[in-house]
């Protein structure tokens, strides 16, 4: 028990003190497992330290520490194989960086490359800035392709073009035809298929307001693993409600020749799963789709040593319409929220005072209340003296030991709370 007593003690200094360098670590040690670091990269946006792409000019095979955030490593691209890794890594040191795509290509023709690793290196923003959008660089790939193979094979049989003297090279580069990038929501859905998570944002970020005004759940208190005692922020069989995208849905023949769902969901903070009995997956089946973006209600189940799953009473699709005027809930969700709002009092919240957003306690500060952000229902704000502005921050589990630690930070004067 000392002895574990001790890793912990070490493991919550370093997470405090170096959580860049901690979390890097973290990463690199679940790369081959894309769930695992969806759920580091969550913890990475709660303690605010940005996530930088996997580029070909600066990332290696694991994942890093830079002075604007974590480098990711190459490896969490799919369909990367160490050895192009190595000769991207090694081509760099050796010749410098990439200038553009088109020498990308020709740099690294031959050396374990492929056109599969090229379209996922280009939809994880790994060529960004080489002077193409992503959309200009996957229409002319194969083109390039072709044309360098065509090269190699001249070379190889001592060929020259029909307009080349003896002894002269073709110069520059060909041109990319312009293209409009893809849409967010498309640049979105290839980082997500090639590295499993968002990485320059998620498709429920324009939804925050709304999902908070719904008194929608999120994933990670749901999934908390203190539930089972009783302890966490839901109990068993309670009503809740979840905006959330469905990423998954399989259906399955139960008796009385009836069917069901069961559909994975997620939100900005991870996933679950929930069961669609075939009463309510008839009334709302053209809901149950992959890629549809919805508003749940339902019971959480919870169960000794299973992970929580919700019980489906309805969906309603979010629309573009709804997101834009961020209307109210739905009649099911309403008395849904009424009920939790006349179960439980008003959220407490805690006002943290700084002379102004340049002021140096600011990441002490953020890292104390990054320690107890699990589970965390006490809303944050950060007030700026010199533009008299209030910044919210993530929720927090307000105790006597943050607020101690707070005060001994800022000054008991800078610190109101009604926690």
């Amino acid at each position: 028990a000392a002895a574990y007593a001790c890793v912990a003690y070490q493991t919550a200094y370093l997470r405090c003190h170096y959580p860049k360098a901690f979390l890097a670590a973290l990463f690199s040690s679940v790369i081959d497992h894309s769930g695992k670091v969806a759920e580091y990269a969550a913890v990475c946006a709660k303690l605010q330290i940005r996530l930088l792409p996997p580029h070909v000019n600066f990332a290696v095979e694991k994942f890093t520490v830079e002075p604007d955030g974590i480098r990711l490593g190459m490896l969490a691209i799919r369909n990367m194989g160490q050895g192009f890794i190595r000769g991207i890594v090694a081509e760099r040191a050796q010749n410098g960086s990439f200038e553009s795509f088109h020498s990308f290509l020709k740099r690294m023709q031959g050396k374990d490359f492929n056109r599969r690793a090229a379209e996922a290196l280009i939809q994880a923003g790994a060529l960004d800035g080489l002077g193409a959008n992503r959309r200009e660089m996957m229409m002319a790939l194969p083109l390039f392709l072709n044309g360098l193979e065509d090269d190699a094979r001249r070379n190889i049989e001592g060929q020259i073009g029909f307009f080349e003297l003896p002894g002269q090279k073709q110069s520059g580069e060909p041109a990319l035809p312009p293209q409009a990038e893809f849409s967010h929501a498309d640049l979105l859905a290839g980082e997500k298929e090639t590295m499993g998570f968002y990485l320059s944002g998620h498709p429920l970020m324009r939804l925050q307001n709304l999902a908070q005004r719904l008194g929608s759940a999120k994933t990670v208190d749901l999934l908390d693993p203190a539930n089972e005692t009783g302890q966490g922020r839901f109990g068993d069989n309670e009503e809740t409600t979840l905006l959330c995208v469905i990423t998954g849905a399989k259906k399955k023949v139960v008796k009385n020749n009836q069917t069901m769902a069961f559909l994975t969901v997620e939100d900005m903070y991870g996933q679950m799963e929930v069961l669609v009995f075939p009463g309510t997956l008839e009334r709302f089946a053209n809901l149950c789709m992959e890629g549809r973006t919805v508003l749940l209600s339902g019971r959480l189940c919870l169960q000794e040593n299973k992970e929580a799953k919700l019980l489906c009473n309805t969906l309603e699709e979010v629309s573009e319409t709804m997101a834009e005027q961020d209307r109210l809930a739905p009649h099911g969700a309403r008395k849904t929220n009424a009920a939790a709002s006349a179960k439980k009092p008003a959220r407490p919240g805690a006002f943290l005072r700084f002379a102004s957003a340049e002021d140096p306690r600011l990441p002490k500060a953020r890292h104390l209340l990054a320690i107890f952000a699990e589970g965390g229902t006490t809303p944050v704000r950060f007030f700026y003296e010199d533009e008299k502005r209030y910044e919210p921050q993530p929720s927090a589990a307000w105790n006597p030991v943050l607020a101690r630690e707070l005060c001994r930070l800022l000054g008991e004067e800078n610190v109101v709370s009604n926690a």
